[in-house]
């Protein structure tokens, strides 16, 4: 709902919220941790993974022997090294209950089912559950990882973005626009894993 104003507190511009888990909260720090030097980041994050590619297949370092089986190779990594390499600096993400709530509310829906998208079991949009919490204004958007629980693994893999031709993920993780984030994280029948981020230029919470 747009004409918002942005209710984002002292806590939250300090990157603490009590609504969030640990782990949300350090996705969020890995998020601003890429936003704030991308060039940086790709030599700390992404350039190391070059080595864990056979043809299409990834065999990642701290999981089982069993690779993941990617559409693109190294071809999707090597290009998002490019683009980073070339992106200045981002400001910073702040948490957001609301948008917390919103992403916790896909979590639970979409993770007891063996499902993918951004469409609830309910039905459920995107902006229907981002409109439940609260008010927005500017842009919108909701990034979902699934398999990876360690803040590193789900923002890399959500940049390289691998089979998705418009590298959506990463636009948005790369959107200057954006200044709010709401993060849940939770089991995912057949993934194992997932993290549900929701994005906002603004946004003020509903309050009782």
């Amino acid at each position: 709902m747009r004409g918002a104003d942005d209710d984002v507190t002292p806590e939250e511009r300090a990157g603490h919220a009590s609504y969030m888990s640990r782990s949300e909260l350090e996705v969020i720090a890995e998020i601003n941790l890429m936003r704030s030097d991308p060039p940086g980041y790709a030599r700390l994050r992404l350039e190391p993974l070059r080595v864990y590619y056979h043809s299409k297949l990834f065999f990642h370092p701290d999981r089982s022997p069993v690779p993941i089986q990617t559409i693109e190779g190294v071809r999707a990594l090597d290009e998002c090294i490019r683009i980073m390499e070339n992106t200045k600096p981002l400001t910073a993400l702040f948490p957001s209950e609301g948008l917390t709530l919103a992403a916790r509310e896909m979590m639970q829906e979409q993770g007891a089912t063996r499902s993918t998208g951004h469409t609830g079991r309910s039905g459920s949009t995107m902006p229907e559950r981002i409109e439940r919490y609260g008010e927005w204004n500017g842009l919108i958007a909701e990034n979902i990882s699934y398999g990876f629980n360690k803040p590193k693994d789900i923002v890399a893999f959500l940049l390289i973005d691998d089979g998705v031709p418009d590298r959506g993920h990463r636009v948005t993780l790369l959107d200057w626009e954006l200044n709010r984030i709401g993060v849940s994280i939770g089991p995912h029948r057949r993934y194992r894993h997932m993290c549900v981020m929701e994005f906002a230029t603004g946004y003020k919470t509903n309050r009782p």
